[in-house]
């Protein structure tokens, strides 16, 4: 029964696809697939933009595009979109989902409570996944409008998108370190330990065994079993922060960009109707004096429409970071460790990674050097 599950139903090149494409270890895969997908999953869950075979159309795409179209054909043929049952206020970000077709011969090891942990964790890693490409976004907008932004001159902005700047920075950092923590810690580790199993299995208990012990590693590492709620909760708001300022940074750019777009097409006007030989300003047209105070005056609504609003999410992070670092100071490892301590030596690698972040709210004498040791 081994021989068959091992050699003629392939079991571990199946359970190797699965960590490829469901945990999202194939890198250039999930960043095509992320970026293919990010504008039509931020339409409302129930929009009629949000299909199946649209989304089954951009899968095949990301599928070119990475070094998943050397995939075998039988993986890829297995791997296909599904969207969960929307619930109010749900995205398609929140019914998205990649599924895997696991063959009859393979159930046995693969049961539906194993199904439903892929489920899981796909769903964390890939709201992680979209953290971080959103980050990455905000930051090209951010720079190829900054000449732009800078010719406006205005103090009141430019403070903000100097905090935009730092916070954006702390952000980034977290969420680069928590996906090594990821990679390295949860899923590479739990591979190894599986792989290294898998051939110490004697009976098909064994393999179940090992398979089960494989998932819940993963589960409780990437923070979604009940001993770690308490990690787990203000993580998900982090993330949280991290898509509101992103959303709030883009609204006050693009509207400030409007502002600047606005002097630029003017002074473009004046200076064809001078070359014309005509007056720069007809009579009844504001000059750009009085067109600076208005763009001004524009640019005051945007700052106190968006800076208090990134403001209070700068503080909401600073808090979650805290609580953060707090709750993984209380919870025990399986192993008997305790996670927290602030990255001291001795430390778990799940402190190591979050508490080295730039603006940790751990005194620097309490950080690691490093964030992958």
């Amino acid at each position: 029964l081994l021989h068959l599950l091992l050699a003629q139903h392939h079991l571990v090149a199946h359970l190797a696809a699965m960590q490829r494409y469901l945990l999202l270890t194939q890198g250039d895969f999930a960043s095509v697939l992320v970026a293919a997908l990010a504008d039509t999953l931020n339409a409302p869950a129930a929009s009629a933009a949000l299909s199946r075979h649209a989304l089954e159309g951009e899968l095949e795409g990301a599928i070119r595009a990475s070094n998943a179209q050397y995939e075998d054909r039988e993986v890829l043929r297995r791997l296909s979109v599904r969207l969960l049952r929307p619930s109010p206020g749900d995205t398609g970000w929140d019914v998205f989902a990649l599924a895997y077709e696991v063959s009859p011969a393979l159930r046995g090891v693969v049961t539906p409570a194993g199904e439903e942990a892929y489920g899981r964790l796909f769903h964390f890693l890939w709201r992680v996944k979209r953290v971080e490409h959103t980050l990455s976004a905000t930051w090209t907008a951010h720079m190829s409008a900054s000449h732009v932004l800078r010719s406006l001159r205005h103090a009141g902005l430019n403070g903000i998108l100097h905090m935009c700047h730092l916070l954006r920075t702390d952000m980034t950092t977290f969420t680069s370190n928590l996906v090594s923590y990821l990679t390295y810690e949860v899923l590479a580790a739990a591979w190894q330990s599986l792989t290294a199993a898998l051939p110490r299995a004697r009976s098909l208990d064994g393999v179940i065994a090992a398979h089960e012990a494989y998932v819940a590693q993963l589960i409780d590492r990437a923070l979604l079993s009940p001993r770690t709620a308490g990690v787990a909760r203000p993580l998900g708001a982090l993330l949280t922060d991290a898509l509101r300022f992103c959303s709030l940074q883009a609204g006050m750019v693009g509207d400030a960009v409007a502002q600047a777009e606005a002097r630029r097409a003017a002074e473009a006007d004046m200076a064809a109707r001078s070359a014309m030989g005509q007056w720069g300003v007809p009579a009844g047209v504001e000059d750009l004096d009085a067109l600076d105070d208005r763009i001004n005056g524009a640019l005051d609504a945007v700052v106190l429409a968006y800076g208090p609003r990134i403001a209070d999410v700068a503080r909401s992070y600073r808090l979650r970071m805290a609580d953060l670092l707090a709750a993984m100071d209380t919870i025990a490892g399986t192993d008997g460790c305790v996670w927290g301590g602030g990255g001291g030596e001795g430390d778990p690698p799940l402190t190591v990674y979050i508490s080295n972040a730039p603006h940790s709210p751990l005194p620097p004498s309490r950080r690691r050097s490093n964030a992958i040791s």
